[in-house]
């Protein structure tokens, strides 16, 4: 027998809900998970687990949430505002209620209940609720109607953690690849890209170079180009170090063991490979030979020729790299060896010879996420921009993932956006302007 079910869909900004009720509202299905910015996959999953035993059944859906629109659009599926669902809702079962007051993972929503609803909402409340000033100070700038206050959306400035960094709520940010994305083919910053750049700082917006280049290559390179200011961050290691230029301190790192690094860098070395490590200041290698030149040189990074593995790596390391112009030799590598260390680190190419070995909690995407829950920025508010494999992760953390036209086969599925111009034209200008400011 054929039945009519209803399925609610809320997207949030760091959860989906999917309940699927039969015609006497009971359950036949409810969960509620993260979803890491990885919002499609998670409904998918989530829809696939919904449908088992009700494949003949028809059912009427709806999406909410803030992240639920575009879907709903994608798809066709009725979309409802969320305020207006959570209100039918309560008017339904709870008919005594005056207030609802929700909590979400990025605001706060107050519904008065009455004769007319009144709805307020007050933006990245998890941030204003930790500063008694700062909630005394939205209190204070409320009015007062009928002994009832009503909380407004709070635009003045508002305090993180650390309590250093001040974040308007309405702040973006994008975390930018260098090499094919903001650099053209002379690693150089066009002027357009400059000019784009400028103004978005300039509006009080955050500029994250996301490189998998060492710190002191990254770093030097945001120097060159000015993006070492106010506003401004390095992600190093792809993702594995977080560096403020401003403030001259590390503020987010992580490295795998010392030895577990000693025995993948000897193995590789028996298998014929370069391999490489590094100091705060230099490429630590066992042998001095063209493929090291080369890469020194595009780094413009100084070396160290050191006698074994273990005055390569003088500490737990962030990264370690194997090169081979024989891709081939790196894959086999990949598969036979470093597969028996996926608990402790992964790997990936992040070009066609380069193959970086990282820890296995090290990725650019979970960098995007750190550093927004760190400025207090809502992932909404984010935008990466990427060309190459090791970029993948960061183009679907953030929530607009923009691929250069210019990037490796098979990159721009990953993407939410396709650049019109490349790197050598511009291109990051055109997300800024597109996205940013």
């Amino acid at each position: 027998m054929q039945h009519m079910l209803r399925m609610g869909i809320d997207v949030g900004s760091t959860t989906v809900k999917v309940v699927l009720l039969d015609e006497h509202d009971n359950y036949l299905y409810k969960k509620y998970i993260r979803h890491y910015a990885n919002i499609l996959d998670t409904v998918y999953t989530l829809l696939q687990e919904a449908q088992v035993g009700h494949e003949n059944d028809q059912v009427h859906v709806c999406i909410t949430g803030s992240g639920g629109m575009a879907m709903a659009e994608k798809v066709r599926i009725p979309f409802v505002q969320e305020v207006i669902a959570e209100t039918r809702a309560v008017k339904a079962l709870y008919p005594e209620t005056d207030v609802i007051i929700e909590l979400g993972g990025e605001d706060a929503k107050v519904t008065y209940l009455g004769q007319t609803a009144e709805h307020r909402m007050s933006s990245s409340m998890k941030h204003i609720l930790k500063s008694e000033n700062i909630w005394n100070q939205i209190k204070s700038n409320s009015c007062e109607d009928e002994g009832r206050y009503y909380i407004f959306g709070y635009k003045g400035q508002i305090y993180t953690d650390g309590g250093r960094e001040k974040m308007a709520v309405d702040t973006r940010i994008l975390f930018t690849d260098l090499d094919g994305t903001l650099l053209n083919d002379k690693k150089e910053i066009t002027p357009g890209n400059r000019a784009a750049v400028d103004e978005a700082l300039a509006k009080g917006h955050k500029i994250v170079v996301t490189t998998g280049r060492a710190l002191a290559s990254g770093l030097q390179i945001a120097e060159r180009i000015g993006l070492t200011g106010e506003g401004c961050y390095v992600i190093a290691f792809n993702g594995g170090q977080i560096y403020d230029p401003y403030h001259r301190e590390t503020i987010h790192g992580v490295t795998f063991s010392q030895d577990t690094a000693v025995e993948i860098f000897e193995k590789a070395v028996e298998r014929n490979l370069y391999m490489q490590a590094y100091s705060d200041e230099a490429i630590l290698t066992v042998e001095n030979n063209e493929l090291l030149q080369q890469y020194a040189k595009v780094q413009n990074l100084p070396y160290k020729i050191v006698k074994n593995a273990k005055d390569a790596i003088i500490q737990d390391p962030y990264k370690l790299l194997a090169i081979d112009n024989d891709r081939s030799k790196s894959e086999a590598f990949q598969k036979e060896v470093l597969s028996k260390y996926s608990d402790t680190v992964r790997s990936f190419f992040s070009n066609a010879t380069y193959l970086e070995i990282v820890p296995k909690a090290v990725s650019k995407g979970e960098a995007v996420r750190w550093m927004c829950d760190h400025l207090g920025i809502p992932i909404e508010n984010s935008v990466s921009a990427g060309d190459a494999q090791n970029d993948i992760e960061m183009l679907q953390a953030a929530h607009i993932g923009a691929v250069m036209c210019n990037a490796f086969p098979g990159i721009q599925e990953y993407g939410d956006y396709v650049t019109e111009h490349d790197n050598n034209h511009d291109g990051v200008a055109e997300i800024i302007r597109k996205f940013i400011l």
